[in-house]
């Protein structure tokens, strides 16, 4: 089962606004150590909840690696930062790494960088160089641990 593609896609388009920004996540198991999540569009109030509960699906212990692919993303607010910051804690609690990718652009640059979250993620150019390693050793935990930041996990 876990060598089996997951693919699942959530548009979140307001009633009557042709026009507003739509909110997509796709996941993928390309082997059984890694799963991809992509997302597109903006990441803010209404869109983070949809987003945390996603990843937190996830991070389930059935993969030790769990890539959050935002080169797609229009927009990360403060919601989403938060959404982001969560789910690297609740991988922390078990033995998995939560990965940034994407993250060269300004959308979610600036606001990683003017957080002073940046450093506290494992970040990666590509989804697919940590496919191609099988989810092997990264440079930095999850938890952010070699910065100094403790983990937080709640049972």
């Amino acid at each position: 089962m876990c060598d089996t593609p997951i693919l699942v896609t959530k548009n979140q388009e307001p009633a009557g606004c042709p026009d507003a920004k739509v909110f997509r996540v796709a996941i993928d198991q390309p082997i059984p150590s890694v799963r991809v999540v992509r997302v597109a569009g903006e990441l803010n109030i209404q869109t983070a909840p949809h987003l945390h509960s996603c990843l937190v699906s996830q991070i389930d212990g059935r993969s030790r690696h769990v890539v959050v692919d935002l080169s797609q993303f229009t927009s990360l607010g403060a919601a989403g930062l938060e959404s982001l910051v969560r789910a690297r804690e609740a991988a922390t609690c078990r033995p998995i790494t939560l990965h940034l990718t994407g993250v060269d652009h300004r959308a979610v640059a600036r606001p990683l960088e003017i957080t002073g979250l940046r450093p506290t993620f494992a970040i990666h150019p590509l989804a697919e160089s940590i496919i191609a390693r099988g989810g092997g050793p990264v440079q930095l935990t999850a938890s952010g641990a070699h910065q100094g930041i403790p983990a937080v996990c709640s049972r």
